[in-house]
């Protein structure tokens, strides 16, 4: 009995690293000549950047820094002063098999930023950061699936639907902007945010295209000493070319950076130069075709299993969690509220993944007095989502969104996965021919429900397609059917 095995390849990333890391940066700064001395310290807000991801032979390493703006009243009763920091930072990964090279998805959250005074004219400057790591490595599984079955042998066929990880990368591109300023024209920049968020993705052949919006959130100090904010949004959209061509309603995945922000103060506006780096992973349906069983009714057959393990994605959802913004009761004018959000952290509870939240809500405002004021106030929420304890869930900060209608907000993505174990024969070893029973019955009776037909088939030395034929199926019985089961 000769059955010749098909072998293909079926080729997906492999996720070797998920890992957060909370880093904190001090950086002590000392005042330029033409800044007056340090009387009090009302409130510091910072950007991340990322500058540079490397995959190293046995590390990842990631470096950028956080700029940094730092609010003082000044010892001599003087207009509050804004002083710019930057702040670098290098996080470093370890990997246990360091010989590969592969793709790496990286996002950071400013998890906090405030600031000292050693002197009146030292601060120290603090930065607490969140970077997030994903490493992807390119794999292959052998998968076996029979070609010309002979006759007398029969096989128990299956065929697996994978949405599979296949391709990442990435598309560095740049926003330049005019923010128009009405009224008194800005003095000097007290801080400047920008918020990348996607709202469409999708893959189109052999390209990644996907949109957006750049929230972007400016406080400025005007000529008069006001303080001011600007809110203004601006759309993007980007395609990257992909190495494949996609035709099976792929799954896209964007994880945004800011990779750089500039800004300078025009006559009536303030021109906005920031990059951007957009780094995405395709998600494809493959159709595994394998047989998991099988027997003959002439000779005793042994088949020779493996069982290959495949990443499945079973999902991908997005949620938005609400911030409420609390002023308290002190505050005459609110400027600007700002959130610190951190990774999310998980939890199960039976077949319920909790991701919990956790972040730092801080507002700027003006006093009854008229002085600058802020405060600062810990936020947590929790998005729960059902998962079967085999599974597991990447849960990613994707967004955090700026201050509207007295509340702020984060945007989360999950991406849900299972290691999902495909058994399939790779080779059979024949026996002796079987020989006939002379007390062996011609007919059986058998009440469906306790096994598959395969399995009384099996069991029974018989085939499926007789059982299904005599007693008039095209499928499995329903449960306490009484089935007739001819004996060839």
């Amino acid at each position: 009995m000769e059955l010749q095995w098909n072998q293909t390849g079926c080729a997906f990333l492999r996720r070797e690293l998920w890992e957060t890391q909370n880093l904190e940066e001090v950086q002590e700064v000392r005042l330029p000549e033409d800044l007056p001395d340090i009387g009090r310290i009302i409130c510091a807000w910072g950007q991340p950047v990322l500058r540079s991801k490397e995959w190293k032979n046995d590390a990842i390493a990631a470096s950028g820094g956080v700029v940094c703006w730092v609010l003082y009243a000044p010892e001599d009763g003087s207009e509050p002063k804004c002083l710019d920091v930057w702040i670098p930072f290098h996080a470093k990964w370890s990997l246990q098999d360091g010989h590969r090279e592969g793709h790496i998805r990286l996002s950071c959250c400013l998890r906090s930023v405030d600031a000292r005074t050693r002197s009146a004219r030292k601060m120290a400057v603090r930065a607490s950061l969140g970077v997030q790591v994903e490493a992807m490595v390119p794999a292959k599984e052998s998968i076996s699936s029979p070609g010309e079955i002979p006759d007398g042998l029969q096989l128990l066929e299956k065929t697996y639907p994978a949405m599979l990880p296949k391709e990442a990368g990435e598309k560095v591109f740049s926003l330049e902007e005019d923010v128009p300023i009405i009224g008194l024209k800005p003095e000097k920049i007290l801080f400047c945010q920008i918020f990348p968020e996607v709202t469409e993705r999708n893959v189109i052949g052999s390209r990644a295209v996907f949109k957006g919006n750049c929230a972007l959130r400016i406080l400025y100090a005007t000529e008069n000493g006001s303080v001011e904010s600007c809110l203004k949004e601006f759309p993007f959209a980007q395609y990257a070319d992909l190495d494949n061509d996609y035709d099976k309603n792929p799954v896209l995945s964007v994880v945004m950076a800011v990779s750089s922000l500039d800004t300078e103060i025009l006559e009536d506006a303030v021109h906005i130069k920031c990059g951007l780096v957009a780094q995405y992973l395709v998600h494809d349906r493959q159709l595994i075709r394998v047989a998991e069983d099988c027997y003959s009714l002439e000779q005793a057959v042994t088949p020779v299993l493996e069982t290959p393990v495949l990443p499945v994605m079973l999902d991908q959802t997005q949620t938005s969690l609400k911030v409420p913004v609390n002023l308290p009761n002190e505050a005459k004018e609110l400027l600007d509220c700002s959130f610190f959000p951190d990774h999310p952290v998980q939890f199960r509870e039976g077949n319920t993944l909790c991701n919990h939240m956790g972040g730092i809500c801080q507002t700027l405002y003006r006093d009854m007095e008229g002085n600058l004021q802020s405060t600062t106030e810990n936020w947590c929420g929790e998005w729960n989502l059902p998962l079967e304890e085999e599974c597991s869930a990447f849960v990613r900060l994707m967004a955090v969104l700026p201050s509207e209608d007295g509340q702020m907000g984060v945007k989360l993505e999950a991406l849900s996965v299972s290691n999902q174990e495909i058994p399939m024969i790779t080779d059979i070893h024949t026996g002796e021919k079987k020989e006939a029973d002379p007390d062996r019955p011609s007919l059986v009776i058998r009440r469906a429900g306790e096994c598959s037909l395969w399995e009384l088939a099996k069991r029974c030395g018989t085939t499926v397609s007789t059982i299904q034929k005599v007693n008039q199926l095209t499928g499995e019985p329903e449960k306490d059917t009484m089935l007739l089961i001819p004996i060839p």
